[in-house]
């Protein structure tokens, strides 16, 4: 709609009376309003997409970092503080405007301020550092075993995604802490019901994290459904026992009543 087909102007932009030109004041043909679309849009798609940690390289990882935080932080600064020009970065990256419907002829362009090109390479700076950082956290503390525990989630069928981390509540003044972990995944389908899964994800972890008795609840939390960025449905449950009272769950015999946390 805001290439030359729609003459420059989504249903937004004809309600505001506003439209997308490029310097001349000509609608962009429908290749070059794909490519502005794409950058203005690819970052936002890829924040929601679950990707398998135990089939997906550091590179991809940081790939996607770049392009969700670099270029989608760096367009949501653009379109926020660039008040002088009002081109966001899927604007600068094809060269178009967003004018008033009534005008016609050339843009009066102007420069961007050096201002907002630092705050922009500063973006990109510091989720490239972010990305690199990020790899190094993951080779120390508890992060090893909590990716081993991920992994070992993907290796059941029906999981698309695994993860893991560590929680602390703290129950006021004098109450003591909790410590949780919790192992959250998410689901291709109803391959299997949603207690089936708890189950199989505790005894994955009972048998093979070797500090799991130092955590006072195992909480599992499954998600599944669909996101397609415009469009979401997801029915989220999470089951939460002592290491103990799973291990008697899954591994001995199941007490006759035990409490399940389910929210949807």
């Amino acid at each position: 709609m805001e290439s030359r087909i729609g003459g420059g102007q989504s249903v937004g932009k004809r309600w505001l009376k506003l439209r997308v030109v490029d310097a001349r004041g000509c609608t962009l043909s429908l290749e070059r309003c794909f490519a502005r679309y794409a950058v203005f849009s690819v970052p936002y798609f890829l924040n929601g997409l679950a990707l398998p940690i135990t089939c997906t390289s550091w590179a991809v990882i940081f790939l996607l970092g770049f392009v969700i935080f670099g270029v989608g932080g760096s367009t949501l600064y653009l379109m926020t503080f660039n008040r002088h020009t009002r081109q966001g970065l899927h604007d600068l990256a094809v060269g178009s405007y967003v004018a008033k419907a009534s005008e016609t002829g050339a843009v009066e362009t102007r420069a961007i301020w050096t201002i907002h090109w630092v705050a922009v390479g500063l973006i990109f700076a510091l989720t490239a550092v972010a990305g690199i950082m990020g790899k190094k956290l993951t080779q120390a503390g508890p992060f090893p075993e909590l990716l081993q525990d991920a992994q070992l989630v993907e290796q059941i069928d029906g999981i698309q995604q695994g993860g893991a981390f560590q929680l602390t509540l703290y129950s006021g003044i004098g109450g003591g802490t909790k410590k949780i972990l919790v192992i959250n995944v998410s689901l291709f389908n109803e391959v299997w019901s949603p207690v089936e899964i708890a189950d199989k994800v505790a005894e994955l972890i009972l048998q093979n994290d070797r500090n799991i008795q130092q955590y006072d609840l195992l909480r599992i939390e499954i998600r599944y459904g669909y996101d397609l960025g415009i469009s979401h449905a997801t029915r989220y449950q999470w089951y939460a026992h002592t290491p103990d009272e799973w291990r008697q769950r899954v591994l001995g015999a199941s007490p006759t009543h035990y409490t399940t946390l389910e929210q949807q």
